[in-house]
């Protein structure tokens, strides 16, 4: 059975899709991701990493995706919304701005 899979029937399924993503992080995404998780704010989030894109969504059950998402950049990183720049810069930028977003976008 995918191990993922096995997480939502056991409930764990942030903690195990977190470990997923940290210990599948390229060396060019590494330092972005573990930047989110010493967040407890984002560490209890439910990462996805898809397509070049990262970002951490307010529910593990459903796939909306109402935050913003975080893509490479030859700078760094950059954090779009909706197709808006809202930041660039290292992964500690972007951990900052993706809180400062959260916090003004409540769920």
């Amino acid at each position: 059975m995918d191990e993922l899979l096995l997480a939502y029937e056991e409930g764990n399924e942030v903690e195990v899709a977190w470990r997923l993503v940290r210990e599948g992080a390229s060396d060019d995404w590494s330092s972005l991701v573990e930047a989110a998780y010493a967040r407890p704010q984002l560490a209890s989030m439910f990462p996805v990493y898809s397509h070049g894109m990262f970002r951490m969504l307010r529910s593990s059950r459903f796939t909306r995706y109402d935050v913003p998402y975080i893509a490479r950049t030859a700078a760094g990183f950059a954090l779009d919304y909706e197709g808006h720049v809202l930041a660039e810069g290292g992964a500690d930028d972007m951990v900052e701005a993706y809180l400062r977003w959260l916090a003004a976008n409540p769920a």
